[in-house]
């Protein structure tokens, strides 16, 4: 049996509040040396998620758009903690 990869975990929106959060995470990440990943979960059910506004009923660009919002939360983790290793990770319902 493998034993998990000790990891801290931050959840964004990309909205100030969760910047605020993924820069918390990546310095508290770095402060225990360990991985950090930022998610984006994309809670779509036909167009009515918060990308819907930018994606229609367009799943396909809509995941998209949650790669990018995730990918975002990187870049702004490694400004908080240039040494963090940091990964996006995007999850769908």
């Amino acid at each position: 049996m493998r034993t998990p990869t000790p990891t801290v975990v931050v959840g964004t929106d990309g909205a100030v509040t969760g910047n605020d959060a993924v820069r918390w995470a990546a310095r508290e990440a770095a402060r225990r040396h360990v991985p950090l990943r930022v998610v984006h979960v994309l809670d779509w059910d036909g167009g009515t998620s918060a990308l819907s506004d930018f994606a229609g009923n367009d799943f396909a660009l809509a995941q998209e758009l949650a790669g990018i919002v995730a990918a975002a939360g990187v870049s702004t983790a490694r400004d908080a903690a240039p040494d963090v290793d940091a990964e996006p990770f995007t999850l769908s319902r």
